[in-house]
């Protein structure tokens, strides 16, 4: 997937943001909201996944290494690590 093709993604994800009062009173049951986000969190990790496979094959087969990381990659891997932590911890919430 190409760098313009995933900024595409993630513009047309903003736009589809809603703030949580919209979405606290949009038409649904509680429960039903929950498990499409559900739904809808699981497709997007998914593409995640595909991404991250993508660039780990790469990785492996060009033999780059992760000196060869541009300053900023290597800080937003640190961001990424921490996003994800959070994200765990919210899924564990969820099922709580």
């Amino acid at each position: 997937m190409k760098r313009s093709e995933l900024r595409d993604i993630i513009k047309e994800e903003l736009l589809q943001e809603q703030t949580y009062r919209q979405y606290k009173y949009s038409d649904g049951k509680p429960h039903q909201k929950i498990n499409t986000a559900i739904s809808e969190i699981n497709s997007k990790l998914i593409r995640v996944e595909r991404i991250l496979t993508q660039a780990q094959k790469l990785k492996k087969e060009s033999g780059v290494g992760t000196d060869r990381y541009w300053k900023s990659t290597q800080n937003k891997l640190k961001k990424l690590r921490e996003r994800i932590y959070k994200i765990m911890n919210g899924i564990n919430n969820l099922n709580v």
